[in-house]
C-alpha cells in the first residue's frame, strides 16, 4: 500500500490517493467477499431485493491504518428491531494473538441512530484501547438516512483509521482483521414491514471471529508496507539492503522470507525465540546482488518443531543487520 499524507477524517474519500489505493468489493457474490447471508426475520419468503455493494479500500501512512468505504446502499438506516444498521463492522487484532470469544476487539462505524438524517454513531468496545481508533461518515445529496419517505437513497462513504500501534503492530508487519458491511434495506421506523424489509451482512474474513464457532480463516492480512511504488517505466536498481515482511505471517506450518542485498557478499539469515535464543540458521553463505527468499518451515535446528510463539528473523549482510518478527500459530 502507498503511503500517504495527513488527511482530515470527513468520510469523502475525495483525496487523490483513495483512487488508486488497494481495495476488496464486498457484497453478495462477489468474488473478493468471503461471505454473507440473507434473513428476513418472521417471513421465509422475502426476498432480498436491495442488494447493496461497498468498496472497501486500504492505505497506511505509518502505522496509521486508513479504511475507507464506498457503498451504493439505496436505503441507509438501522435495522428497527433490533441494534444493527447499516455500515462498517471491524474485528480487531493484537499483533500476534487471536482474542477469545469475550475479548473480541470491536470497531464500529455504523448508523446505530435511528434518528433521520443522522451520519454514523462510531463505537470501540472496550477491550480496544481509547483512542486507538477513529472515522466519520459522508452523505451525499440524495441520502436522508432513517427514512424512506425521499425515495432511494445515494449510498454512503466512510474514512476510518486505526493506530495500529497500539495493537503492537510495526511498519511491515501483517494486521490481521476482519471486516463486515451490514446492508439493512426498508427497514426504518417509518418502512419497516417483516415481508419486506432485508438483513443482510456480508463480510471479508468472518461475520463473528469467533474461535468458538469459526475455526478457520477468521481475520484477512492487511500488510503495513515499508516499500515505496515503483514506476514501471524506469529500470529497476538495487540500491539498497533491503528485508522484506515475511509471508503468510502468522503462519502455519512455513513462511518465506525475502531480502534484496545491493552486491555480491556473505549473507546470514537467523531465527531467534522471544527470549533471543537461537532457533535456526538458513542462511550463511555467499550471494549475488539481488532479491532472494528462502522458507522457515517451522522447525528448530535440531530438526523438531518449534512451538507457537512469536519470532524474530535476522539477516546480517556485511556489517549491517536487519531484524523483523513474525508468528508461528499452530
Amino acid at each position: 500500500m502507498q503511503l500517504i499524507p495527513n488527511i482530515t477524517l470527513d468520510g469523502q474519500l475525495n483525496e487523490d490517493f483513495w483512487a488508486n489505493a488497494e481495495y476488496v468489493v464486498v457484497g453478495k457474490d462477489n468474488a473478493l467477499s468471503t461471505g454473507g447471508y440473507y434473513m428476513q426475520w418472521g417471513d421465509t419468503l422475502n426476498s432480498y431485493t436491495d442488494r447493496s455493494d461497498a468498496i472497501i479500500k486500504f492505505m497506511h501512512k505509518g502505522t496509521d491504518l486508513y479504511i475507507g468505504v464506498e457503498s451504493n446502499d439505496a436505503s441507509v438506516c438501522k435495522w428497527s428491531p433490533g441494534w444493527e444498521a447499516d455500515g462498517l463492522f471491524i474485528f480487531m487484532t493484537n499483533y500476534g494473538s487471536i482474542p477469545a470469544a469475550g475479548e473480541r476487539m470491536e470497531i464500529k462505524a455504523m448508523y446505530f441512530s435511528g434518528n433521520q438524517g443522522d451520519g454514523i454513531e462510531f463505537q470501540l468496545s472496550g477491550t480496544v484501547p481509547t483512542g486507538a481508533a477513529e472515522g466519520a461518515s459522508f452523505e451525499p445529496t440524495g441520502t436522508v438516512t432513517h427514512t424512506e419517505t425521499n425515495g432511494p437513497d445515494a449510498g454512503y462513504s466512510i474514512e476510518t483509521v486505526i493506530h495500529t500501534a497500539d495493537f503492537g503492530y510495526l511498519v511491515g508487519d501483517t494486521v490481521m482483521i476482519s471486516i463486515c458491511i451490514w446492508d439493512m434495506d426498508y427497514a426504518s421506523v417509518d418502512a419497516y414491514q417483516e415481508g419486506v424489509s432485508d438483513y443482510a451482512p456480508n463480510w471479508w474474513g468472518t461475520q463473528w471471529a469467533d474461535p468458538n464457532f469459526e475455526k478457520y480463516f477468521m481475520y484477512r492480512g492487511v500488510v503495513l508496507s515499508d516499500q515505496v511504488a515503483i514506476d514501471n517505466e524506469q529500470p529497476l536498481t538495487v540500491t539498497d539492503f533491503q528485508l522484506y515482511p515475511n509471508v503468510p505471517n502468522p503462519f502455519n506450518p512455513s513462511t518465506t522470507i525475502a531480502f534484496r542485498i545491493p552486491g555480491d557478499s556473505n549473507v546470514r539469515l537467523d531465527i531467534y525465540n522471544v527470549l533471543g535464543q537461537h532457533v535456526q540458521t538458513l542462511v550463511n553463505t555467499q550471494l549475488n546482488q539481488g532479491y532472494h527468499s528462502y522458507v522457515w518451515n517451522g522447525t528448530t535446528k535440531e530438526n523438531c518443531p518449534a512451538p507457537s510463539g512469536i519470532y524474530f528473523y535476522k539477516i546480517t549482510y556485511g556489517n549491517t543487520s536487519k531484524v523483523a518478527k513474525m508468528v508461528l500459530s499452530k
